[in-house]
């Protein structure tokens, strides 16, 4: 969202044409990517390698501008690549990791719209810490969102683990006990539900 505002701080005599267009390509690459890591992810059945691969790819970019000023002007522009490539790219993954694993229609229903709620929070928390006066170097706004990212590596990490812990412990069958105390309608809970990842 703020790549026109950094882009401008980068080339500070470029006019607002010259800035949109050092932007689409910042885009489309983002979109080829997440495509692509979307594509991959559907053909091997498998989320959460190709979310945190998304993940790393834009904690790479935050590095970089987080050392903006040991870098070229080119090297700063580089790492938008990277970060919206990155970002773009993990979410497809990490969106389905969740909704791949919660069976029934009200937990369905509640996992999508807990995404798309704390998802939309990241344009409230970016409006917030890339502000004005930070420029030129936007520290604020690039320690706090290299810190969300890093934090869902983190999460995606431990729901991973989560959710081995339990496919191990269905396959044990230490879950069994479920069926006959709640029945057969128990959706992700039931001993026969294998998670993925």
């Amino acid at each position: 969202m703020f790549a026109p505002t950094i882009i401008k701080v980068l080339k500070p005599e470029y006019s607002p044409k010259q800035i949109q267009s050092l932007v689409i390509p910042i885009f489309i690459a983002a979109s080829v990517t997440t495509l692509a890591i979307a594509y991959i992810s559907d053909k091997l059945k498998h989320r959460a390698g190709l979310a945190l691969t998304g993940c790393f790819i834009a904690i790479i970019g935050y590095i970089i501008l987080l050392n903006q000023t040991h870098v070229s002007v080119n090297a700063r522009y580089g790492a938008l690549y990277l970060i919206a490539s990155g970002s773009f790219a993990a979410l497809p993954g990490a969106w389905i990791l969740l909704l791949n694993n919660v069976s029934g229609s009200y937990k369905t229903a509640f996992a999508m719209g807990m995404e798309i709620g704390l998802g939309n929070g990241g344009g409230f928390i970016a409006s917030l810490s890339f502000q004005g006066k930070a420029a030129p170097f936007y520290w604020t706004g690039f320690r706090t969102t290299f810190s969300l990212m890093c934090m869902a590596t983190g999460f995606i990490c431990l729901y991973v683990a989560g959710l081995w812990y339990e496919n191990k412990q269905k396959r044990a069958g230490k879950k069994d006990h479920l069926l006959y105390e709640e029945g057969d309608n128990l959706g992700d809970a039931h001993p026969h539900f294998i998670y993925t990842y």
